[in-house]
């Protein structure tokens, strides 16, 4: 058996051996996408060989039905790899440990099937090829030829370079290292001139930098580093190398202190050539950083230095206190003129950063040589501001803290009211520079700080205010004070700011200007080479007084009154009634508007002690010529004019035993004034005091008419969320006209006697049986009376005058009350006949008749209400009754006495009648 398998291991061996010759020449070659190898033959003898050995190839064995393909893919893969496998020990391997004959020739057929497939294959792919192989051969041959021809080439040129060599003689030689040293000692001589010249360089520097051509000198020091470069060899250079690096140092210092000049004194020039020798030292963003750096110390520095120069002489280690400690040690005096020149200083550095941003927003770069250094460029030049923008907050922080901590060291009680507004003033000035200097600035410290220092100035100047009103209010005579007939608020000082700044409320309806879009703002109206800001500006807040008349007669100096042919009605239209206290109130509403405009977060709280102003003086003038006042219907209080004068009584007014130093701000309350000695309000011959009367209530109804003016100049000032509060506030003060009915009814109360009427009115026999033809003598008692008021009001009108409007007003009121007068004479009656019916019809006819052309009034007041009670006499028992339901305008007793003189003959319809009465609750 053992023999048999190496008869066949031969065999195999054998064929492989034939194959190896293949493999060795030859390379792998892929189908046409079916994976298999193929042996490409080396020469053209291999090919004949191949040829030759399948002509003897058994090739009946592919006459089988299997195709070639088939039979490829069938060959094992390991007969591709190109190896040293031995494949004829792989064969016999794979042969079972029993030998069978059968399958062995079963085997081999399979093997010679696969190999003439392979051999045919391979021919193929090589007859293919055969042309591109017989060119290959011819090329090579070819440059066989070449070659040939290149040894010759060589072997001629060595000859003639060796025939060169032998012809050259020393002396050329020498000749050419001669002129080599010339040239060396020349290049010598150029590199000691150069340095001769880097020598001379450090003078030249200095004057450049002394110049400020920035750029020149950098420029220099880099061409001169660069040469220096170039001569390190020498030993005097290293030592000149060192010299220029720190001159370029002291440069870079010399324009660090250039670009700190710059956040005071910003020049267009000297700054371009700062940032020319930035960029040339390549440091452009540095500089940026820099330049905030800068910025942030020239606010730090300049503050401190401020308030260091208003110190007091005699405070000792001032230099190593810190800035909120300095800021407690300014006086009073120089507290305004510190705060101030710091605004100043503050304004400058704010200017100056906007002209350094303008600059880098408007700069045209230069066109760098190279696309890379493009792109540097613009990525530097937007790097720069973004930097610039960013530090505008952080700046306006810096200068509002410096700002807020100087505010915060002040004593506001100690300062005037002019002097602490000049304070507010300069605060919401440099507020609103904010605005315009940083888009969407946040100015909370400087708010917080003004508004701390002004609350506690507020507590005790409003107190201090409402105690200066009310001794003005005990001392005022009440006398008319002549001012011109178009007289009003704005042409006080105080209300300076809404004639010089007529666009605060616009302003403030339409919130804050943006700084960047603002076109008449502080930094176009004050440029910085006008050497003005907006904090040294005082003419624009003087406004001339020029409204008080020269000879008492508040109309005949006004220029829109000189025309001929004026009637006197006209003149009286024009007339403007005032005190001297109303115009205090007038200047004290001012300062308070003032102080909301300039306050804004507690612009509410000023408001509120603004309508204690209000409500005090109408508070006083009521309890002043209000005190007493008749029992009719017709002329009870309104319910506003009752709610609003109690709560005035309830919160401002202070109670008998209260100490007012234990109350609070928030319940600053005054003790009620009293009406000064001077003023007379019980003579009759002055109709009890009717001038002053008409003085206060006039004056207030102005006061409230002049506050209602300027609803909106005061709604500007407030949020659109508190507009509300003024509503309510003008709702109070609409209650002054309701205040004219109770005074002016009082003193038509006092014009006449009414107690002397009723007497005489119960005196008269309304029993009589024929109807008179002569009126009672009250009628002519009480046209006396009336005579005498009348007289009496003419007298007064020339030295006080009085509205007519207010002359018709008191004549409405004293026939309202003589009206009632007769009324309550007439139920004094306790029968009346027929003929006691037309007496009093006779009587009142007389009356009214006389007192219609007296006042000029037609019909008189109150005339329906006798008329009406003296035909109720007439009405039959069952319309009597509803006359009864549907006349609520008399008091029970009235209709009591009626029933009983009308009904005196029915006793059961007069009971039933007076149980209607007292069941009605008249």
């Amino acid at each position: 058996m053992d023999e048999l398998k190496l008869k066949f291991k031969l065999l195999i061996n054998k064929q492989n051996r034939a194959q190896g010759q293949w493999r060795r020449a030859s390379t792998s070659f892929e189908g046409d996408g079916t994976g298999e190898s193929v042996i490409l033959p080396a020469n053209r003898d291999t090919v004949a060989n191949l040829g030759v050995h399948l002509k003897s190839t058994d090739l009946k064995e592919l006459d089988d039905q299997t195709t070639d393909q088939e039979i490829l893919k069938s060959i094992e893969q390991i007969y591709f790899v190109e190896n040293d496998f031995d494949l004829a020990k792989y064969e016999l391997k794979k042969l079972s440990a029993t030998l069978q004959c059968d399958e062995i020739q079963r085997n081999l057929k399979v093997l010679n099937r696969q190999r003439a497939v392979v051999l045919n294959q391979a021919l193929q792919l090589i007859l293919k090829q055969q042309p591109s192989c017989q060119k290959e051969f011819e090329r090579i041959v070819e440059i066989q030829d070449k070659l040939k021809s290149s040894v010759e080439s060589c072997k001629s040129g060595r000859s003639q370079l060796n025939i060169a060599k032998q012809q050259f003689t020393t002396a050329s030689l020498g000749l050419l290292a001669n002129y080599r040293k010339r040239q060396r000692a020349v290049n010598l001589l150029k590199s000691l001139s150069s340095i001769k010249t880097l020598q001379c360089t450090k003078e030249q520097l200095q004057d450049l930098l002394r110049e400020g051509d920035f750029a020149g000198a950098i420029n220099l020091l880099i061409e001169c580093q660069s040469v220096a470069s170039t001569f390190r060899h020498f030993k005097c250079v290293a030592a000149l190398n060192s010299q220029l690096q720190d001159t370029l140092e002291m440069a870079e210092e010399s324009l660090d202190q250039a670009l700190a000049n710059s956040c005071l004194d910003f020049k267009s020039e000297v700054y371009t050539k700062l940032q020319d020798a930035y960029s040339l030292l390549g440091k452009s963003q540095i500089a940026a950083d820099q330049l905030l750096m800068h910025f942030y110390s020239a606010v730090q520095n300049i503050s401190f230095s401020t308030v260091s120069n208003y110190l007091q002489p005699n405070i000792l280690g001032a230099s190593k206190k810190s800035y909120p400690e300095l800021c407690k040690f300014i006086s009073k005096e120089n507290f305004v003129p510190c705060l101030t020149e710091l605004c100043k200083s503050l304004w400058n550095i704010a200017c100056c950063y906007r002209e350094v941003s303008k600059w880098h927003m408007h700069k045209i770069p230069k066109s760098p040589s190279r696309r890379t250094e493009t792109v540097e460029v613009a990525m530097a030049t937007q790097h720069i501001k973004q930097k610039l923008e960013k530090g505008r907050s952080s700046i306006w922080q810096d200068m509002q803290s410096k700002v807020a901590s100087l505010i915060i060291a002040c004593d506001p009680s100690n300062y005037k009211f002019d002097e602490f507004l000049c304070i507010l003033d300069l605060v919401d000035k440099l507020a609103r520079v904010g605005e315009e200097f940083c888009e969407n600035a946040n100015s909370i410290d400087l708010q917080n700080a003004a508004r701390s220092q002004s609350l506690s100035y507020l507590r005790s100047y409003h107190q201090a205010r409402l105690d200066e009103l009310c001794m003005f209010l005990e001392n005022e005579g009440w006398a008319h004070c002549p001012v011109r007939s178009n007289f009003n608020a704005l042409q006080l000082q105080e209300f300076r700011w809404a004639v010089s700044f007529p666009e605060v409320s616009k302003s403030r309806l339409s919130s804050s200007i943006s700084s960047s879009s603002s076109i008449d703002g502080f930094f176009s109206r004050h440029p910085r080479s006008s050497n003005s800001t907006p904090f040294d500006l005082k003419s624009e807040m003087s406004v001339e007084e020029d409204f008080f008349t020269s000879n008492g007669n508040n109309s005949s100096d006004d220029s829109d009154d000189d025309t001929n042919g004026r009637i006197g009605h006209t003149r009286e239209r024009h007339t403007v009634l005032v005190a001297n206290t109303t115009l205090s109130v007038l200047r004290l509403i001012g300062r308070y508007l003032w102080m909301m405009h300039l306050l804004q977060p507690i612009a509410l709280d000023i408001l509120r002690r603004l309508t204690q102003l209000f409500d005090l003086y109408l508070y006083v003038i009521h309890s002043f010529f209000a005190k007493e006042k008749p029992s009719t219907r017709e002329f009870e209080y309104t319910y506003q004019l009752q709610s609003n004068l109690l709560r005035i009584k309830e919160n401002l007014i202070i109670k008998p035993g209260n100490n007012q130093e234990t109350l609070e701000f928030a319940d600053a309350k005054v003790t009620p004034p009293e009406l000064s000695p001077i003023v007379n309000l019980d003579s009759p011959e002055d109709l009890h005091g009717l001038a002053e009367c008409v003085v206060a209530v006039e004056s207030l109804s102005f006061l409230a008419n002049q506050v209602l003016n300027l609803r909106s100049q005061i709604q500007g000032l407030l949020p659109s969320d508190q507009w509300p509060a003024l509503d309510h506030f003008y709702s109070q003060v609409s209650v002054a006209e309701d205040l004219r009915k109770p005074i002016y009814m009082n003193i038509a109360w006092h014009a006449v006697d009414l107690r002397q009427l009723l007497t005489q009115m119960s005196k008269v026999n309304w029993e009589v049986r024929d109807v008179m033809s002569l009126h009672s003598p009250y009628v002519d008692f009480i046209l006396r009376e009336l005579q005498i008021f009348s007289m009496r009001l003419s007298e007064i009108s020339k030295r006080t005058p009085i509205p007519k409007s207010t002359k018709v007003l008191l004549w409405q009121f004293l026939s309202h009350l003589v009206c009632n007068a007769f009324v309550e004479g007439f139920s004094n009656a306790k029968k009346c006949s027929n003929g006691g019916r037309g007496l009093m019809q006779l009587d009142f006819t007389q009356f009214a008749s006389k007192l219609e052309k007296l006042a000029e009034l037609r019909p008189i007041p109150g005339k329906d209400i006798v008329e009406q009670y003296i035909k109720a006499y007439y009405l039959p028992e069952p319309a009597l009754e509803t006359w009864i339901r549907s006349h609520k305008e008399y008091s029970g007793r009235q209709l009591a006495a009626l029933v009983n003189c009308a009904c005196q003959n029915n006793k059961r319809v007069r009971h039933v009648l007076l149980g209607l009465i007292e069941e009605l609750g008249y």
